[in-house]
């Protein structure tokens, strides 16, 4: 076993989600965040067809509130964490450097994901990339509330931006909204955009 001195970011990340499990005293904030989220898949995103695909699937927390699509692709930086999910597709890999073909994802989820992102416009650029025309993108970002200071401060390594420099990235990047606003649920905003 690897001393936790010597593991990168990704899998501290991955330890404190193994070590909390559902009880940790912050998981009632992430069950709200998860919640909405799922309200949003609903409303926006669950008729959709073609590939889908969760960028730091983590565990798969988020399959469990919604019905997930037939053609879905779990993607996690950390092997042991995609190992526990059912056997689907599965694909080890960084987010920042997507495996896929362009114009190949229908729909895309990153929750609790793209806060720890330090380039977020190349992000959304590349993630354009991989998406067809229309595909829809469900993902989180984290406002600079108090929380989410604290969070940029105490080795969680969250960046916090405002929600209108998210919206001008966005669209820098090729992504038009679909709700005016982001939904904030908990210390996320939640966003719902498409590719154009």
């Amino acid at each position: 076993m690897r001393r936790y001195a010597d593991k990168t970011f990704w899998e501290k990340r991955a330890d404190i989600y193994r070590k909390r499990g559902r009880s940790g005293g912050l998981n009632f904030i992430a069950e709200r965040e998860l919640h909405a989220a799922a309200n949003l898949w609903k409303t926006y995103m669950a008729d959709g067809v073609g590939w889908t695909v969760e960028l730091g699937a983590g565990y798969g927390r988020f399959w469990e509130m919604v019905p997930p699509p037939a053609k879905l692709i779990l993607l996690d930086i950390i092997p042991i964490l995609l190992k526990a999910l059912p056997e689907r597709h599965r694909v080890v890999a960084d987010a920042q450097a997507l495996p896929f073909p362009s114009r190949s994802l229908n729909q895309i989820c990153a929750l609790g994901l793209t806060e720890y992102l330090p380039d977020l416009l190349n992000f959304l650029i590349n993630l354009r990339r991989s998406a067809q025309d229309g595909a829809r993108l469900l993902f989180s970002s984290s406002p600079p509330t108090v929380p989410n200071r604290l969070r940029k401060w105490s080795g969680f390594r969250a960046i916090p931006r405002p929600d209108p420099l998210v919206k001008a990235v966005l669209i820098a990047a090729g992504w038009r909204l679909l709700r005016k606003e982001p939904l904030r649920a908990g210390w996320q905003s939640l966003w719902v955009v498409e590719a154009y």
